[in-house]
C-alpha cells in the first residue's frame, strides 16, 4: 500500500524527464517531511493513465525486490498550486488532485553511461532491472547521449 502524503513546499524543477517532474517536500501523516520527485498528470501525455502505470511499476519492482525508491500518492490541495512558480503552475492546476511521487534518493541512483562496467557482484541486479524494464517497456530507458541527466531526481 502506498503512503499518502501532502505537499508543503515546492523546491525546484528537475533538469530532465519527459513529464517535467518537480522536487517537492511533502508531509507524511506522522508530520515528518518527505523529499520527493513528483509527477503530475498534467505533464503526462496520457494523463492519469501514465501515473497509474508509474504506481503499478513501482510496486511491482518493490515486490520483486528491485532497488527502487519508495513510491507515494501525493494529495494536492487546490490552493497549493499558487505556491509554485508560474511556469510550473498550470501543469499542477490541470492535473488530477492526486500525483505520483517517489522518494528523492539523490546520490543513491545515477544515470548509467557508456564506459561504466557492470561488476560480477552487480550482474544479478542489473540483469533483473534490464529484464523488468523490457517487460514493462519502460520508455525512460534510452540512450542518454546528449540527453539531460535525471540523476538529481533520484532516478
Amino acid at each position: 500500500m502506498l503512503r499518502r502524503i501532502t505537499p508543503i513546499r515546492y523546491d525546484r524543477a528537475t533538469t530532465g524527464g519527459r513529464t517535467g517532474p518537480l522536487f517537492i517536500t511533502c508531509e507524511a501523516p506522522d508530520g515528518s517531511p518527505v523529499d520527493v520527485v513528483a509527477k503530475f498528470s498534467g505533464g503526462c501525455d496520457q494523463g492519469n493513465i501514465n501515473l497509474a502505470r508509474e504506481v503499478i511499476a513501482a510496486q511491482l519492482a518493490r515486490d520483486l525486490g528491485l532497488p527502487v525508491p519508495e513510491a507515494f500518492l501525493i494529495e494536492i490541495p487546490p490552493e497549493w498550486a499558487a505556491t509554485v512558480p508560474a511556469d510550473q503552475r498550470s501543469k499542477i492546476q490541470t492535473s488530477s488532485p492526486v500525483a505520483f511521487g517517489s522518494h528523492a534518493a539523490a546520490g543513491r541512483f545515477r544515470v548509467w553511461t557508456p564506459g561504466h562496467e557492470i561488476s560480477e557482484a552487480m550482474l544479478p541486479v542489473a540483469a533483473a532491472i534490464f529484464v523488468f524494464d523490457a517487460i514493462i517497456q519502460n520508455p525512460d530507458r534510452r540512450s542518454q547521449v546528449g540527453q539531460p541527466e535525471l540523476s538529481d531526481a533520484g532516478r
